[in-house]
């Protein structure tokens, strides 16, 4: 099994870039698992959710979150 482990960074770098689409396409082509933690999950969803400028940025990871582009380690079977 292939697994990418992504930090807030780079998801916020995509993001900004209006770059979350070749996300979807690379995990469709990959077969790959993207995964991660709840921590990056409160960086780059929750905590911008409440600041008006980054609020699109937010939704639009949270989507990838909704549609499983982007998963958690329990996917794969690790428990934090």
């Amino acid at each position: 099994m292939k697994v990418v482990i992504f930090d807030a960074g780079t998801l916020i770098n995509f993001s900004m870039n209006c770059m979350l689409d070749v996300l979807k396409e690379l995990k469709k082509n990959s077969g790959a698992k993207f995964i991660i933690t709840r921590e990056v999950e409160y960086e780059t969803v929750k905590r911008p959710l409440t600041i008006k400028k980054y609020k699109l940025g937010a939704i639009r990871l949270r989507s990838l979150i909704n549609e499983k582009i982007v998963e958690f380690p329990e996917s794969i079977g690790i428990n934090s």
